[in-house]
């Protein structure tokens, strides 16, 4: 949950605004320095670290955040053979699903090098499947399909044109992009009374600053526009916090608060392989979080989007 669109530079005129080494350090800040703690209470099956979905009866994390990929990908219409790219693939879980589910072949892009070892580890002896170091920026391929879950926070505004400029010439004609998000919402954020609106700043500060530095959360809208820019049509588009949930809770409330229970059971081996500060600057940022997922000022959205 990074700072509102409003808080960040807002045009990006002929080039890719230079992100490179800036975003190596931002994401292994994270997810390579970070990396122990985050074991702690992500699912040791899926490691995925983003929104699960918690549909009726699902009943475990691993469950729910297999659910939530298969839902994802379901949308992309896989055909056997055909070539998917994953931008920001994680520990590697999404592509190694489609590869097994649709026997397609499959490429992960991610900056984490914790992140692509582990995925190489999981992946060795597999064919069709392969993971890469590197950006978007640099990558050059053609793919059938496309699918980012939870990279695009990490991209900021002014690199969005370029973003939907570079995957749009990925894919042939008819080709689809299926892009997962957290989204601010500013409509709801304008309706908070003066003393929540404080708060959530101050929220937005400590996560920019302690979990994810130099993140962005988009507003819906500006997906919509700078992929239409870009030539995508949208297809469909999708808040996975109202689809049908436990307890009438939103799907990733519900994922941070299981997060924040896995912490507290690992208190122990967390503090022992970081330090207490860290272990409490976890324990804010998921709890937090859920907080402000409850308040519908930041959703999780997946927009399908195809090249026409």
């Amino acid at each position: 949950m990074a700072r509102s669109p409003e808080e960040g530079p807002v045009r990006r005129i002929g080039r890719v605004a230079a992100r490179t080494v800036q975003d190596f350090e931002s994401v292994q800040a994270h997810y390579d320095l970070g990396d122990r703690i985050i074991q702690t209470f992500i699912d040791p099956e899926t490691k995925m670290y983003s929104c699960a979905l918690w549909l009726p009866g699902v009943t475990t994390l691993a469950e729910a955040q297999t659910v939530k990929v298969d839902h994802t990908l379901r949308k992309l219409n896989l055909q056997p053979g055909q070539k998917l790219l994953d931008v920001g693939s994680g520990y590697g879980y999404t592509v190694q699903r489609a590869v097994e589910q649709y026997r397609v072949r499959a490429t992960g892009l991610t900056l984490s090098e914790k992140q692509v070892e582990y995925s190489r580890q999981q992946a060795e002896g597999q064919e069709g499947l392969e993971y890469l170091l590197e950006g978007w920026e640099q990558h050059e391929g053609e793919y059938d399909a496309i699918v980012s879950i939870g990279a695009f926070e990490h991209f900021r505004v002014a690199n969005y044109p370029a973003f939907f400029e570079r995957t749009f010439g990925f894919l042939p004609e008819g080709g689809g992009m299926l892009l997962h998000s957290i989204t601010f919402d500013r409509n709801k954020f304008s309706a908070l009374s003066r003393g929540q609106k404080r708060e959530f700043i101050e929220y937005s500060k400590f996560i920019e600053t302690k979990i994810f530095p130099n993140g962005q959360l988009p507003r819906p809208e500006q997906i919509r526009e700078e992929s239409g820019k870009a030539g995508f049509v949208l297809v469909h588009e999708e808040s996975l916090q109202q689809l049908s949930i436990c307890n009438n809770e939103p799907n990733y409330a519900l994922t941070l608060e299981k997060w924040a229970q896995n912490l507290r059971e690992a208190r122990d081996q967390a503090i022992g392989s970081t330090d207490q500060e860290t272990y409490d600057t976890y324990m804010k940022y998921l709890t937090e979080s859920a907080k402000w997922f409850r308040e519908g000022i930041v959703d999780v959205r997946q927009f399908l989007l195809q090249k026409k």
